[in-house]
């Protein structure tokens, strides 16, 4: 399907532009934001999957994790902040 390669480009150049985010060590997307995201990505890549767009869904869980990642970061910048 079309449709399919279609959402997989471009949810990989959303995957790709996250890699920037996770590597940088000291700007982080707000916590709360990212968790929220994350989750919402997990339930779209679920959808994808019993649509059977499945180079969609593996896309869409990858980014969901980087989500994640990003949040777990996130929270461990504000623990450390609070501690100084």
């Amino acid at each position: 399907m079309w449709q399919d390669w279609l959402i997989t480009s471009v949810q990989w150049i959303f995957t790709i532009s996250l890699l920037l985010i996770i590597r940088d060590k000291d700007k982080k997307p707000p916590f709360l934001p990212s968790i929220i995201t994350s989750v919402g990505v997990y339930l779209i890549s679920f959808a994808f999957a019993t649509l059977g767009l499945w180079l969609s869904f593996l896309s869409a869980l990858i980014m969901a994790t980087e989500w994640a990642i990003i949040a777990y970061q996130r929270y461990r910048l504000d623990r450390k902040e609070r501690r100084y």
